[in-house]
């Protein structure tokens, strides 16, 4: 095949040299643009959503899309994470393409003042959507967390061992022989009280800042379980009723008047409440 496209001899070895040489890097930028063609099909047909356009010569709509709304977001994740390694392949070998023809555009057309140096094909759609990806992923809460559990367990692993180097020195020989410690001169106190004093206030300030970031969560906290169970029955139960009931015969317009009222509402649902509770407790 090299010999009925390339005539030169010289040129010919040297491609058949570059291709054993180099084998894998064909193969994997070979595999990473099947798979990319291949992701691009799946992703059009399944995910992204379509919308009919009626064209005047055309007698059935024709379906067509942005490529920015996606039917199922939950599952283009999975399938996205699941090409993350031949578009990685792929982005590399992009980078690499578009830093040669970045030098031959500049080569070609720096004589140009009026000639952009990139061709235009690259500052086209594409771009852009590598853009929203990069975007995605750099910002997306799961992986956040998830990278966050795992620099968590990083640093478990490496405190442990450091406990692991601290305890073996610890069984040193001395001059009048090797004489080990008991286990309760191996740990310290002080650093294993400090070690869960540091846990505490780290769990103490991820509890803070979640309940900073969703208020809605302070609610079902065990010191608030029982004003939480007590209104979910109240709006399940009496509430509707108890306030038509004491509004129908509201007609003041005062503050103290509604303060008033708003406080014999909660009073009547509190002992709805625990009469319901004591009916439950005796049945």
């Amino acid at each position: 095949m090299l010999a009925g496209l390339v005539k030169s001899a010289a040129f010919r070895n040297f491609l058949w040299r570059f291709v054993l040489q180099n084998g894998f890097i064909l193969v994997a930028a070979a595999v990473s643009i099947v798979l990319s063609i291949t992701q691009q099909l799946i992703v059009n047909n399944l995910f992204v959503e379509h919308y009919e356009v009626h064209v005047p010569d055309r007698k059935k709509p024709v379906k067509v899309t942005t490529g920015f709304w996606l039917s199922s977001l939950n599952k283009y994740n999975q399938i996205d994470y699941f090409f993350l390694f031949p578009n990685l392949i792929g982005g590399i070998l992009g980078f690499l393409g578009n830093i040669v023809f970045g030098i031959i555009g500049s080569a070609v057309f720096s004589y140009r003042v009026d000639k952009a140096n990139m061709i235009p094909m690259f500052s086209r759609r594409p771009v852009y959507l590598s853009w929203l990806l990069q975007e995605h992923h750099h910002s997306n809460p799961v992986v956040m967390v998830a990278l966050k559990l795992i620099d968590n367990r990083k640093s478990d692993i490496s405190d442990l061992n450091s406990v692991k180097v601290l305890s073996s020195s610890l069984n040193r020989p001395s001059k009048y022989g090797y004489q080990p410690l008991g286990s309760s001169e191996r740990s310290s106190p002080v650093s294993f009280y400090s070690s869960i004093n540091t846990k505490r206030a780290r769990t103490k300030w991820f509890l803070a800042y979640t309940l900073i970031k969703n208020p809605s969560l302070i609610a079902y906290r065990k010191q608030r379980v029982q004003e939480t169970l007590l209104a979910e029955w109240v709006s399940e139960n009496e509430a509707v009723r108890i306030r038509a009931e004491v509004l129908k015969n509201y007609e003041g317009n005062s503050e103290k008047t509604l303060m008033d009222t708003r406080r014999m509402m909660r009073e009547v649902e509190v002992e709805l409440w625990k009469k319901e509770k004591r009916g439950k407790s005796n049945y």
